[in-house]
């Protein structure tokens, strides 16, 4: 099977890459094939010169396949992740330089090109001068910049792209180090890092270079280290992330517009809420009948656990780590003030261990507790005038327990929590069952009431 133009085939399982990068190469007059990570060995040899094999080295299986094509001399550029590349690895195997994935088209195309024109420059032997120059010239046709550094932190050598980037000579690079170069560490500093190298470990790092007119280049850095003439040393390639960088300053930007208009909105709904309760407040103060008092008792308390929630909100700095704590006992503190003659009578020993969750499971969490604590207080002493009511809320290994235990009348006889239809019950089993929680009540000296949550505890 002859062809006429050069053919690069893509071995990569991405297939939005491959589809992308096959359409643009063949948009540049090759003819552009993709397999994914069961190739078709057969078909290679089908194929006659030129031929390039672009190899994904991130595919667990790249190995097999870069050994036949070294075996078969098939031109090799290997395609690279700069955080997840073993440049150790693929220092073992002939090729014809690496390709970063996220490189721009116009330097993977140089890279292909200059490929095949090597390849045709360079008749098959195995002699090591010959190959000693292609490495070189490949080495200096890298886009990234590139550094050969010993253990002490001495570079001993530079790619073309470093003068071109930085401003500066090969020599005078070579003069001023790396403790001129970056911005962040002194060359005590480095030389430290280098020492400490790990063996056959990738090391990736971000710092600053500067240019020689003093303008700074954040980078990262992937380094590892290799054998070079006779001992080991640190490569290392830096990648220009200025893009990056200003794409995430705009982010967080963007993100502090948007919480300090989360702020505002969650003020605005605190103060119309704290408005809802104050009026209800002048209501409950004008109302003689017992059981419009009960129901206006029972919506300023549903209304406090809102109001209180977006209080905790407004001052919180992770809306997904809020206080469990403090927003309890803040309701607790809310009921006791609708109920002041049974307050006077009834001592709350409270017992709430800290911890956190997020404001989705903490309103819901809230609410039981509001209707648990409000039943107790209309119904749990009606014949008795003092009492003793224990609140505790503990980590378990499930998640969370909070218990509430009173030492008053009890459950009426023949209640049936699945029967009952209090509003207040009919809220809590609503609740628990959002929570995917369980939900128990019973006569233990008094009513005990037991909800298990479970979530997922973060650490104080």
């Amino acid at each position: 099977m002859k062809f006429k133009k050069k053919i690069v085939l893509i071995v990569d399982n991405d297939l939005h890459y491959t589809s992308e990068m096959t359409q643009l190469l063949n948009n540049e007059g090759l003819d552009c094939f993709s397999m994914g990570n069961e190739p078709d060995y057969e078909r290679f040899v089908q194929f006659e010169s030129p031929f390039l094999v672009m190899l994904d080295s991130s595919m667990p299986d790249f190995v097999p396949l870069a050994n036949f094509c070294n075996n078969r001399q098939i031109p090799l550029i290997f395609l690279c992740k700069p955080s997840v590349t073993d440049y150790r690895l693929l220092a073992r195997f002939s090729s014809f330089g690496i390709v970063q994935k996220d490189a721009p088209f116009p330097a993977v195309l140089a890279s292909v090109m200059n490929a095949f024109n090597l390849n045709e420059a360079l008749p098959v032997c195995e002699n090591s001068t010959l190959r000693n120059s292609v490495n070189k010239i490949l080495f200096n046709a890298m886009i990234e910049t590139v550094w050969i550094i010993d253990l002490d932190a001495s570079i001993l050598d530079v790619n073309s792209r470093v003068e071109k980037v930085l401003g500066y000579s090969r020599e005078e690079i070579l003069q001023i180090g790396l403790g001129g170069i970056d911005c962040d560490h002194t060359i005590d500093d480095i030389a430290v890092l280098c020492r400490a190298m790990p063996k056959d470990k990738f090391q990736v790092f971000e710092t600053v270079h500067k240019k020689k007119d003093g303008s700074p280049i954040p980078v990262e850095i992937s380094s590892i280290l290799i054998p070079y003439q006779g001992s080991e040393v640190i490569l290392s390639i830096a990648r220009d992330i200025s893009e990056r960088k200003t794409a995430e300053k705009e982010i967080r930007r963007q993100l502090a517009e948007k919480e300090t208009l989360l702020r505002a909105v969650h003020h605005r709904m605190k103060n119309h809420i704290s408005t809802i309760s104050n009026l209800l407040m002048l209501q409950l103060g004008s109302v003689t009948n017992k059981e419009a008092l009960s129901v206006l008792q029972d919506a300023i308390s549903r209304v406090d656990c809102m109001r209180i929630l977006y209080e905790s909100l407004l001052h919180a700095a992770d809306y997904t780590n809020l206080s469990t704590q403090k927003y309890i006992q803040t309701i607790i503190d809310s009921i006791l003030s609708l109920f002041p003659e049974k307050g006077e009578h009834i001592s709350i020993i409270i017992d709430i261990e800290e911890t956190s969750i997020d404001e989705k499971k903490l309103f819901p969490l809230g609410v039981i507790t509001e209707e648990l604590f409000t039943n107790i207080f209309k119904y749990a002493y009606k014949h008795k005038k003092s009492g003793t009511v224990n609140v505790s809320l503990k980590k378990i290994e499930k998640g969370l327990r909070l218990v509430i235990q009173d030492d008053g009348d009890g459950l009426p006889e023949g209640f049936d929590l699945n029967t009952s239809n209090g509003f207040g019950l009919m809220i809590v089993k609503m609740l628990a069952l959002q929570l995917h929680a369980t939900f128990e009540i019973s006569n233990k000296n008094g009513t005990r009431s037991e909800i298990v949550i479970p979530v997922n505890l973060r650490r104080q």
